[in-house]
């Protein structure tokens, strides 16, 4: 459940709408659902889904934590990698999903 209280002082250039390319994240995000992104929460929460930056690429995907490592996740288990924090640029946290699924 979302804590409405920790939004209230933000603005919409806190937040980005960004549409899930690919399947990687099903069954929480399907191809062509529309995530929305608060780019103001950048600190990794374990097993949060974020956009990220990593290899000169953009993903959402399941960020986990492994001690010094961060694990980049996706739900379908098609990607789980082993970086370093440092090589990953965070985004911002998915904070909502509007799926176009069965539309």
């Amino acid at each position: 459940m979302m804590n409405l209280e920790s939004y209230k002082s933000r603005t919409l250039v806190d937040f980005e709408n960004i549409t899930m390319t690919g399947d990687g994240m099903l069954p929480t995000i399907g191809d062509g659902d529309l995530v929305l992104i608060d780019k103001a929460s950048q600190e990794i929460v374990d097993k949060g889904v974020y956009a990220i930056e990593y290899a000169k690429k953009e993903l959402i995907c399941r960020l986990v934590q492994d001690g010094h490592k961060i694990i980049l996740a996706s739900d379908d288990g098609s990607l789980n990698i082993s970086v370093d924090q440092h090589d990953i640029n965070v985004k911002g946290r998915a904070i909502l999903i509007n799926s176009t699924r069965g539309l």
